[in-house]
């Protein structure tokens, strides 16, 4: 698992060396937008990122599952 409040940086097809046509989409934007940026929820959200690699008549696609979590280290009350 990676473990980041930083944005997401998703390859594009120059970054991976091809000329496939490579797109990201976000099942849930208010979260993890389709560029990769992450909008800090304050509750836990779950977002899938799937990326679609077309090339000719040749698409395929790979999901991505992420979770959100607050930080919670705050909340903690020290016993």
């Amino acid at each position: 698992a990676i473990k980041t409040a930083e944005n997401l940086k998703l390859p594009t097809a120059a970054e991976l060396g091809t000329t496939a046509n490579v797109t990201w989409t976000s099942d849930n934007t208010s979260v993890i937008a389709n560029d990769g940026k992450i909008t800090k929820a304050q509750n836990a959200q779950t977002t899938k990122l799937t990326a679609t690699v077309s090339s000719g008549n040749v698409t395929k696609t790979k999901a991505f599952d992420f979770k959100w979590r607050p930080d919670t280290k705050r909340r903690c009350k020290k016993s």
